[in-house]
C-alpha cells in the first residue's frame, strides 16, 4: 500500500493523523522487531509436512516484484523480491531446502524443488470455471461440483 495512503488511513481508521515520515518510520522498526518471529516463521516452515506456495506481481517504486507467500493452517510467511521463480526462492531461502509436500500451482519453478508435490484445487477450480462459463464445457461444472463436495 503506497505510504501517503497508510497515513490517510490512520488518520481516518484511528482519528490519528500521520506524515509519510513515520510511516516510513515505523516500517522500518517493524522490519527490526518482527524479523526474529519472521525467522522462526521461516524455520518452522521449512520443516512442515504440507505447506503452500504461491506467487502475486505488484509494484514497487513503479516497477514489477512480487510477493512469494508460503503457508500452512498455522503459519504465513511473505517476502517481496525483485524476481518471480528459482532466484527468488534461492534467494529468500524459504523453499530451497523444504522437503515436505509442496501444493502449488504447477508452475515449472516449483515443480524443479526437490521436495514431493500437490496441485492446487483453488487454481484448478479458476481453470474449471473458465472451461465452464467461457467455453461452455459442461463436464467442467460437473469437476468443479465435485471438488467443492
Amino acid at each position: 500500500m503506497p505510504v501517503q495512503r497508510t497515513a490517510q488511513l490512520m488518520g481516518d481508521f484511528f482519528e490519528l493523523p500521520m506524515a509519510e515520515a513515520t510511516v516510513l518510520a515505523a516500517a522500518k522498526e517493524a522490519v527490526v522487531r518482527l524479523s526474529p518471529t519472521v525467522g522462526a516463521i521461516g524455520e518452522a516452515l521449512q520443516v512442515a509436512e504440507v505447506a503452500h506456495a504461491d506467487e502475486t506481481g505488484l509494484r514497487v517504486a513503479g516497477s514489477l516484484h512480487w510477493m512469494h507467500v508460503m503457508a500452512t493452517t498455522l503459519l504465513t510467511w511473505v517476502a517481496c523480491h525483485a524476481k518471480r521463480g528459482r532466484q527468488a526462492f534461492d534467494d529468500l531461502g524459504i523453499l530451497a531446502g523444504f522437503l515436505g509436500t509442496l501444493i502449488h500451482e504447477g508452475w515449472k519453478p516449483y515443480r524443479d524443488l526437490l521436495c514431493k508435490h500437490g496441485l492446487c484445487n483453488a487454481h484448478h477450480l479458476r481453470e474449471l470455471t473458465y472451461l465452464f462459463e467461457d467455453l461452455g464445457q459442461a463436464w467442467a461444472g460437473r469437476m468443479i461440483d465435485l471438488l467443492l463436495s
